[in-house]
């Protein structure tokens, strides 16, 4: 029974979020990671691995402590443990401290540099930790709300990048050594990437033109995209606040997390 209960309270510590130690357990998480990232920025650093390459072993072994413990406990708590040890986070935690261990076999500074690197990975843990947070989870409507604009949009910039990068290739082929429709279109990606590739552009008049039409699409590109971004996460706010109704009064457009009632004070039942 005590094996159970233990098994029990260290899953919802661990895999849950409606505790106050399970919101604790995820933002020492994210304090560890966030940690363990900047000690392998730092480490790469040539000066200053040579001047604390001791201390930024230590962190590693450390981390590699912290990170075990955590990787044993949640596959004791996970009640399938095989799927997680052989999901997506499940890999991605053992890589973050299983090279260490294989490095103490195989000795060698290009051995240590593989682990260090292994441990950004860790990282892709701060998108799963931050989902609980219902801002987060407003980007996220609001993102897969516009999928279908966004693939229109696409689609209407790919047509356009091909034929202005066409219309590149006739322009520039005598001229600056464009020798495909494809070596066009990504002489038009970079320009609406605002690179600095107009310099392969010749001066005349019509390649002026397409650099011209080059930047603006890559301008419009930004601009659209950040429009409906902007539109669809003000849209989902304020579907969020008119869910919320006062019983007594009747009045809308409370913010989720309001107890009373902004208008008449009563205790909304949420």
């Amino acid at each position: 029974m005590l094996h159970e209960t233990l098994r029990d309270k260290s899953y919802r510590v661990i895999f849950g979020t409606d505790t106050v130690a399970g919101q604790r357990f995820d933002l020492a998480l994210v304090l560890l990671i966030t940690l363990s990232s900047i000690s392998v920025i730092l480490s790469s650093i040539a000066s200053l691995d040579q001047q604390y390459s001791l201390w930024f072993s230590r962190l590693d072994w450390i981390f590699t402590v912290i990170f075990t413990v955590e990787y044993c406990f949640r596959v004791y708590s996970s009640p399938w443990p095989r799927r997680y040890i052989f999901s997506f986070y499940g890999v991605v935690d053992l890589l973050s401290f299983l090279p260490s261990y294989l490095a103490l076999l195989f000795a060698g500074d290009s051995y240590w540099l593989i682990v260090r690197m292994l441990r950004l990975l860790r990282v892709f843990r701060l998108p799963r930790l931050f989902m609980y947070l219902s801002e987060v989870n407003i980007l996220v409507r609001s993102f897969y709300a516009s999928r279908r604009k966004y693939l229109v949009m696409f689609l209407v910039m790919l047509m356009l990048n091909i034929l202005i990068g066409s219309l590149m290739f006739v322009a520039e082929q005598s001229s600056t050594g464009i020798q495909s429709i494809p070596d066009g279109i990504r002489l038009t990606l970079a320009l609406m990437t605002f690179s600095e590739s107009h310099e392969f552009v010749s001066s005349s008049f019509f390649s002026q033109i397409l650099v011209f039409c080059s930047r603006f699409l890559g301008y419009c590109y930004i601009a659209i995209f950040t429009g409906i971004f902007t539109v669809q996460i003000a849209r989902e706010m304020q579907l969020q606040s008119q869910s919320i109704k006062c019983d007594h009064c009747g009045r809308m457009d409370h913010h989720r997390d309001a107890n009373y009632c902004f208008h008449c004070g009563t205790l909304i039942d949420s």
